[in-house]
C-alpha cells in the first residue's frame, strides 16, 4: 500500500507541474518572433540539489530539462524575462511561490535558478512577504506552476489595465466614446466629422476651428463650448479709444511707444488705486481715500499718506487774543470767537485760556463767572470769580488748561482764578463754583469754534472782561 500511495502522489505532483499551459512564443503580424516579455511554460517535477533557508536568492536543482525531449530549459527557451514556480507544492506548511529571472545550466547536469524572489503572496496584490518564505530540505519538489503571479501577467477585461507591451489587432478595435486627448485613439465617426468640417474645435491644447468673437462677446468673456471656440480679432482692438468711433467693448492695445493712450482714462469716473506712482502728473479734484483733512507725506517708496502732527512735522501752535472790553449786567454775553482749524489738535495737545475780568457790585452780594464754550454752547470749562459784597470793585485774573486724554475727542479742563478787592489780593480756590473742573467729548478732528462766555449773577453786578488770550499747543 505504501508503494501504491507513493506512486499516486508522484503522479499528482507531475501533472500539477505540467499545468494547463503550453510553452509558446507568439509571433507578431509580420511573422517575426520577439523574445522577452512573458510567456507561460510547462515542465516536469524537479528536486532541490541541497537544502535552502528562507533568504536564499539562488536555488540549485538536480536537473531542469523539458520532459520527453530532455532539452535544457533556459530563459531563452522559455521566451520570457521571468518564470514562476512552487516549492513543496503538496506541503500544507512549506508550500512557497517563487519567481526567477535567470537560469544557469551547470556542467554537472544541475541547474541554478537566479534572481529568485521568495515568499510571493497567495492573494492580491500577490506581493512577496517574509511570512511566506520557508526553509526546504534537499530533494524537496519544485515545479513550474500556474501560481497567482502567473495569472496576474494576463489582462482582465473587468479590471483597469495598463499595457506595457506592444499589442496588435488582426481586426479593428471599437470604442463607445470619443477621443479627448492627444494620446487617445479616435473613433471613425469622429474622424469623419473632422474631415467634413475641416478641423476639430480649437482648445487650449489642440489647434482647430474657431468663431470670430463680436465686441460684446469678448467684453462679456463668453465661454467656449465643446463645439465652439471664440477668437479675438484686430477689428475689436485699438490703441486709440474714440478713433473711428470705436472704443466700447474693445481690447486695449498699447501704442507704438509701449504705453496706454491717455484717452483710456475717463475724467468723469472715480478710480481707486492701491498704489500709484506718477511723474509730472497734473489733476483736478484728486481724492486720496482714507486721508481726510490732513497734511500729506511720502515714504521712501514715494507712497502718499497722511502726515502725523508731532511725528512727521512739529505740532501746530496757535495764539488768539483780544483786548476789547465787554460788559454784562444780570445776564451773559459771548466774547470774541476763535476758530481751531481741522488737524490742529492731536492726542497730546493743550489749550490754555487766560482772561482778566473787572466786577462792580452795585447792590446785593453777587459774583461774576467765566466759561470757555464751543459755538454750540458745549462747555469745556468755567470758573466763578468769588462773591462781591457791597459796592466794591473786584479785579480777577483766571486761567483754564484743557488737556486732551490721548484722543482728539476727549478733554479735561481745569481752572483757577485770583481775585482782588480794593487792590488787596485774596486767593479763591478752584472749585468755588461748579465750573472749576469739567470733562468733555468734543471732536477736534474737524474745525471747532471756541468762545468766552461772561456771566453776571443776580443783584445788579456789572461784569466786564478786559482781555482774553487763547493759546493752542
Amino acid at each position: 500500500m505504501k508503494f501504491l500511495f507513493s506512486i499516486l502522489i508522484a503522479a499528482a505532483v507531475t501533472l500539477g507541474g505540467i499545468g494547463a499551459y503550453h510553452n509558446f512564443i507568439a509571433p507578431q503580424n509580420d511573422g517575426l518572433v520577439v523574445l522577452g516579455g512573458f510567456n507561460p511554460a510547462a515542465g516536469g517535477t524537479y528536486r532541490l540539489q541541497s537544502s535552502i533557508g528562507t533568504t536564499n536568492t539562488s536555488i540549485t536543482l538536480s536537473s531542469f530539462k523539458e520532459p520527453i525531449s530532455e532539452t535544457n530549459i533556459t530563459m531563452s527557451t522559455l521566451g520570457s524575462d521571468i518564470g514562476y514556480g512552487t516549492l513543496d507544492p503538496q506541503s500544507s506548511t512549506r508550500k512557497e511561490f517563487i519567481s526567477f529571472t535567470g537560469i544557469t545550466q551547470n556542467a554537472n547536469g544541475t541547474a541554478t535558478l537566479t534572481g529568485v524572489t521568495r515568499g510571493l503572496g497567495f492573494q492580491y496584490p500577490y506581493a512577496a512577504s517574509a511570512t511566506y518564505r520557508k526553509a526546504h530540505p534537499g530533494q524537496s519538489i519544485f515545479i513550474l506552476s500556474d501560481s497567482p503571479q502567473l495569472f496576474d501577467e494576463y489582462t482582465k477585461r473587468r479590471s483597469n489595465e495598463w499595457i506595457t507591451g506592444t499589442w496588435g489587432f488582426s481586426s479593428n478595435a471599437t470604442s463607445t466614446s470619443n477621443c479627448s486627448s492627444a494620446e487617445e485613439y479616435c473613433r471613425k465617426d469622429y474622424v469623419d466629422n473632422v474631415v467634413n468640417q475641416g478641423a476639430a474645435t480649437s482648445t487650449e491644447s489642440v489647434s482647430g476651428i474657431v468663431e470670430l468673437a463680436t465686441a460684446a462677446e469678448q467684453a462679456a468673456g463668453t465661454a467656449n463650448t465643446a463645439n465652439l471656440a471664440y477668437a479675438l480679432t484686430a477689428e475689436h482692438a485699438t490703441s486709440t479709444p474714440g478713433a473711428n468711433n470705436v472704443a466700447a467693448n474693445h481690447t486695449i492695445i498699447a501704442d507704438s511707444n509701449g504705453f496706454l493712450g491717455i484717452g483710456w482714462i475717463s475724467s468723469a469716473l472715480e478710480y481707486a488705486f492701491g498704489s500709484l506712482t506718477a511723474t509730472n502728473a497734473t489733476t483736478t479734484n484728486l481724492t486720496i481715500s482714507g486721508t481726510v483733512s490732513s497734511l500729506l507725506k511720502t515714504d521712501a517708496s514715494g507712497i502718499v499718506s497722511g502726515a502725523v502732527a508731532g511725528t512727521d512735522y512739529p505740532p501746530v501752535n496757535l495764539t488768539f487774543s483780544t483786548t476789547t472790553d465787554a460788559l454784562v449786567n444780570n445776564g451773559s454775553i459771548d466774547t470774541t470767537t476763535f476758530l481751531i482749524p481741522a488737524g490742529t489738535i492731536h492726542a497730546s495737545s493743550t489749550i490754555r485760556t487766560l482772561f482778566s475780568i473787572t466786577g462792580v457790585d452795585v447792590g446785593a452780594d453777587t459774583e461774576c463767572s467765566f466759561a470757555l464754550k464751543t459755538s454750540g454752547d458745549v462747555t469745556l470749562g468755567g470758573i466763578g470769580l468769588g462773591t462781591m459784597d457791597g459796592t466794591n470793585t473786584y479785579i480777577a485774573n483766571g486761567e483754564f488748561m484743557t488737556l486732551f486724554n490721548s484722543s482728539v475727542s476727549s478733554q479735561t479742563t481745569l481752572g483757577y482764578s485770583n481775585s482782588g478787592k480794593n487792590s488787596i489780593t485774596n486767593a479763591t480756590r478752584a472749585g468755588a463754583s461748579s465750573f472749576s473742573e469739567n470733562t468733555s467729548s468734543i471732536d477736534f478732528s474737524s474745525a471747532v469754534t471756541l468762545k468766552g462766555v461772561l456771566t453776571s449773577g443776580g443783584g445788579g453786578a456789572n461784569c466786564t472782561i478786559n482781555n482774553m488770550m487763547l493759546k493752542v499747543n
